[in-house]
């Protein structure tokens, strides 16, 4: 289970649903961002479609950007984006099979976009 810094896991909180939020991440990965992109990618590809192992390399490559959605403390979904001159290709994007159809995707679609 990926968790942040604070290591606290809020989806059963009682004082309101849990947030949405969307951050741009750079450099290396932290080992539990790693294993969340990892098994958020094992839920929304088949083998085929799978970077596995070069998940992290096809993030660190200065072409790319990578997008992350929390819902509350939990990695929910990812979009990777290359940029070629002035031009932008969303070349993944996946949401974890317990955030599915909550709007994450759209929202890490349009913060691609944005990020254009």
């Amino acid at each position: 289970e990926y968790r942040l810094s604070n290591g606290i896991e809020v989806l059963g909180q009682t004082e309101g649903p849990p947030k949405l939020s969307i951050q741009s991440v750079t450099g290396r990965l932290e080992r539990g961002q790693l294993r969340a992109l990892h098994a958020i990618e094992q839920e929304a590809f088949p083998p085929c479609e799978r970077l596995g192992l070069g998940l992290e390399n096809h993030v660190l490559l200065r072409t790319n950007s990578l997008l992350i959605a929390e819902v509350g403390h939990s990695m929910a979904g990812y979009l990777i984006v290359s940029h070629f001159a002035n031009q932008g290709l969303i070349t993944k994007l996946a949401v974890g099979a317990r955030f599915r159809r909550q709007g994450i995707g759209s929202a890490l679609l349009q913060s691609g976009i944005d990020a254009l």
